[in-house]
């Protein structure tokens, strides 16, 4: 091809072109490379002018460009074999489909494509089916709740008011108003029993079905009104709570809340038989922490923890329906999070979670 039609390809080709030289350091090891031309489509395509590159080193352009890309680049030019890679620019915020082989002694030229609105649609994809997998997980586990509820905790209070109003049955009249009442205050306990459960229910199916918002969520003001809540209703405590200031995450302000009221709630009520409550309330990144000084739990029943219904204390002692951290579970997962917890020695409990970071963590 005559050297013209170089130059007029060079001009007009859509693909982005560099041509480097390769800089070795003091003991002949590759350290950078300087730009020795581009063409009109790099100037395009990383919003880089060809005035402020030709002449100048990667290094002095692009300072965050990792060592070891490089070397490899360097490496194409002094043994003549070529790549291909996908990379990402710190410096730029974009993703490149690159080429890089031997144009000269010292030399290499990188011939690229800006594909960051494609890798962008694709993670965005990804998400997306996190998203989902999240969602159907949650409904297929919230089946299986709804399953183990029907055939055990909603059939209990059932079977106990047919018994005892079997048992009035049989009075066949008599007049013993002391024991009828006794009967029809077990019916009545009974029949409240399975109106909180279905209640519970209906909150764990909202909660899973609810369409999720995405939004910047101020975590630590979440925590700071519910814990607000739980003074006002109980004014006599004694308590000492500490909340992390500056957290953030990026999801539904909503359930967030309910992640917290039912961590928050749960905490509260663990703790009612210590002298002082304390309560920790923070985040490392993208965990976040609820830990506190109360009852505790087995870690033997981990598996329990989280099921409906599945709870680790008697309800004489700490009475609730077992829905709490069912609910807490389902927030998180919707949000493609996880949470655990601990309980070391059974003494104070720690509950982990987490959730997306919002942009202005990242």
């Amino acid at each position: 091809m005559p050297p013209d039609e170089y130059v007029l390809l060079f001009e007009h080709m859509l693909d982005g072109f560099a041509l480097h030289a390769v800089i070795l350091d003091a003991v002949g090891k590759p350290c950078n490379y300087r730009f020795l031309a581009v063409n009109p489509a790099f100037e395009k395509q990383t919003g880089l002018a060809a005035k402020d590159v030709v002449g100048r080193t990667v290094l002095d352009i692009l300072p965050d460009t990792d060592h070891s890309w490089v070397v490899k680049c360097c490496n194409v030019a002094l043994t003549g074999v070529a790549f291909e890679a996908e990379t990402y620019s710190a410096n730029l915020d974009q993703h490149y489909r690159t080429a890089v082989f031997k144009s000269g002694r010292e030399q290499f030229a990188v011939v690229f494509q800006n594909v960051t609105e494609r890798v962008r649609h694709r993670e965005l994809l990804e998400r997306h089916v996190r998203e989902r997998t999240a969602e159907l997980r949650a409904a297929n586990e919230e089946m299986a709740s709804f399953s183990y509820a029907i055939s055990h905790d909603l059939c209990s209070p059932l079977r106990a008011i047919n018994g005892f109003a079997a048992m009035l049955a049989e009075m066949d009249g008599t007049c013993d108003g002391k024991k009828a009442k006794v009967f029809i205050d077990r019916i009545r306990k009974a029949t409240m029993h399975m109106n909180s459960l279905i209640r519970g229910l209906l909150t764990l199916s909202k909660t899973t079905q609810a369409e999720l918002k995405r939004e910047v969520v101020d975590v630590t003001g979440i925590a700071k009104a519910v814990v607000e809540n739980l003074y006002s209703e109980d004014t006599s405590r004694k308590a000492t709570v500490t909340i992390q200031p500056g957290m953030t995450a990026l999801g539904d302000p909503t359930l967030i809340r309910a992640l917290y009221t039912n961590l928050l709630n749960n905490a509260w009520k663990f703790t009612a038989g210590k002298p002082v409550t304390e309560i920790r309330i923070g985040w490392s990144g993208a965990v976040f922490f609820v830990e506190d000084n109360g009852a505790g739990f087995d870690e033997a029943y981990m598996d329990k923890l989280f099921k409906p219904f599945q709870r680790l204390h008697s309800p004489e002692e700490y009475p609730g329906t077992g829905i709490g951290l069912a609910t807490v579970q389902r927030v998180v997962r919707r949000h493609g999070g996880e949470v655990w917890a601990r309980s070391p020695d059974d003494e104070g409990a720690t509950f982990y979670f987490t959730l997306p970071r919002a942009p202005a963590d990242l």
